[in-house]
């Protein structure tokens, strides 16, 4: 599968441990597609946009940073791996599932996680700076090890911050 795709839309396709590695996807769309421990090593992903799809097992972190340009939207996302990623353009989630993901010593200031499920995923150490959670929950973002100013939350879900501190609120 090794190649360059520019304005290509991939729509109810299947991947499964495909290998990508080497390869360049510019403004392209994947679309009701299922994506399974597919290797992305040195993969380019520039105005890369995922939509009803489902993403098993990704290493977005073995990507190519140059250029690097991810949106998600109503995508369920199954232990991705965001670790130590540092794009120059911030992420975009909206309406997904992030179930297990990790995003630890991510640097992902200004990133949208707008009306997202995010049960077990992991933030440590990571830069959410200017980001914004609104309408999302099943978060557990630990305010000690993680950069949160400026950050946006609803306010029916802020007391799972609070989660670190073993508070009971009445």
């Amino acid at each position: 599968m090794p190649g360059r795709y520019q304005n290509y839309l991939f729509e109810n396709c299947t991947f499964q441990q495909n290998d990508f590695s080497g390869s360049s996807f510019q403004d392209c769309r994947f679309q009701n597609s299922l994506l399974n421990l597919v290797d992305l090593t040195g993969v380019r992903l520039n105005g890369v946009e995922f939509v009803d799809s489902k993403l098993m097992g990704l290493s977005f972190f073995l990507c190519d940073s140059l250029l690097f340009s991810l949106s998600f939207k109503k995508t369920k996302l199954f232990r991705c791996l965001f670790t130590q990623l540092k794009p120059k353009v911030p992420l975009k989630f909206e309406e997904c599932q992030l179930e297990e993901c990790d995003f630890s010593e991510a640097k992902i200031k200004g990133s949208s996680f707008i009306r997202c499920r995010l049960p077990q995923t992991r933030f440590h150490q990571a830069d959410l700076t200017e980001s914004n959670f609104t309408e999302s929950i099943d978060f557990n973002i630990d305010i000690t090890t993680n950069k949160i100013n400026k950050c946006k939350f609803s306010a029916s879900e802020v007391h799972s911050l609070l989660n670190v501190f073993d508070l009971e609120i009445m």
